[in-house]
């Protein structure tokens, strides 16, 4: 049976070069609730530290939330799903991650891979959530190094990270797709996507619950319906099988600020790669719904007023763990949101391989 996580979610790389981020701590004692002792990643004594710089991500803050609130960070937990073999199969450990590559067959390795997080406390997001079975889609390098750039609008010119800011007024400035700087090496993505991964058997379907947005809820039944029509293609599995969404990676303004989880957003660029006050980001899973619409929402129960709103790339994978001759890899078959026909677009299959270090 695959672990739910419905309840829970609710209640709750190499060397560190030049470019590493130096992040300050912020002035309080901590953000997010059930924060750990260490809260802080990337570089110091680990720097050489394949495991633990890949798991220092999105943010070089990693409060550890979820495995201190739900108890899953003591391995001997009863029915701690962090101890699952898929868990290990897939993230290389229970509090580990493990990259993924697509492999050419020549020798040389593809210019994307994913990282599968365990429960290796990565993952955290603005709102304080999303810090277990973290996934990520990393794509090539940006060719400028030296700059976290962002979408201008209108397609007109790009914008630095540090003029998100000031550009909230505009129209889609809460979608506004920035390049990835990652926290542990410091180098920035072309192209980056992130989201969380789950998984069961030949008979499982998706549950969205894993992936619609803690803080505005469900999208649009048109997006939804489209996304939950894709079947589990594997249902003759003898093996573990995969589910995810990935979604893409967006930086904006803050309102407000606050000192604490629940107080309003932090505003010292505790939630970027770049510590630009004023600025959180992260991956959009959001229905993009109004706030008077969100308020409309609750109180009338009427969903039927998302309608017009979802996020705008939505991508599922099903992906099946298969053993061969003691080499394991992932079958996998990729599906996006076409945002005009409201149906899902296959992205053809093909499979990835574990891949020790991709940097």
């Amino acid at each position: 049976m695959p672990y739910q996580l419905r309840k829970i979610l609710t209640l709750a790389l190499l060397a560190c070069g030049a470019g590493a981020i130096s992040l300050a701590a912020p002035a309080h004692a901590e953000y997010c609730n059930n924060e750990g002792r260490q809260a802080w990643c990337g570089g110091g004594n680990t720097a050489g530290n394949v495991i633990d710089q890949m798991s220092c991500s999105p943010f070089a803050y990693k409060p550890w939330s979820f495995n201190n609130q739900s108890g899953v960070g003591n391995p001997n937990k009863k029915n701690n799903f962090c101890m699952s073999p898929t868990v290990k199969d897939i993230a290389g450990g229970p509090y580990q991650s493990q990259a993924w590559m697509y492999q050419r067959g020549d020798g040389h390795k593809d210019t994307s891979y994913w990282v599968f997080h365990g429960c290796d406390g990565a993952g955290i997001m603005p709102d304080c959530k999303g810090d277990v079975l973290f996934l990520e889609r990393f794509y090539g390098w940006a060719k400028d190094q030296s700059t976290v750039w962002c979408q201008g609008e209108k397609g007109g010119p790009a914008i630095r990270i540090d003029q998100v800011a000031s550009r909230t007024n505009e129209p889609n400035s809460n979608r506004r797709q920035c390049k990835f700087k990652h926290p542990g090496t410091g180098k920035i993505y072309e192209n980056y996507e992130a989201g969380m991964w789950q998984w069961g058997n030949g008979s499982t379907q998706i549950d969205l619950s894993n992936f619609t947005s803690a803080a505005t809820g469900g999208w649009s039944q048109r997006a939804e319906n489209a996304v939950t029509s894709v079947r589990n293609p594997f249902p003759n599995s003898k093996g573990p099988v995969l589910y995810m969404m990935t979604f893409p990676w967006v930086c904006t303004g803050i309102d407000k600020g606050g000192a604490r989880q629940g107080e309003g957003d932090a505003t010292n660029g505790l939630f970027t790669q770049t510590n630009t006050a004023g600025v959180k980001c992260y991956w959009d899973n959001e229905s993009g719904a109004p706030g008077e619409v969100e308020d409309k929402i609750k109180s009338t129960g009427n969903k039927s007023l998302l309608d017009p709103y979802w996020p705008p790339q939505m991508n599922l994978y099903w992906m099946n763990l298969i053993t061969d001759n003691g080499k394991k890899y992932l079958d996998v078959r990729g599906y996006t949101l076409d945002n005009n026909s409201m149906t899902m677009r296959s992205l053809g299959q093909w499979t990835i391989e574990p891949y020790g270090s991709p940097w």
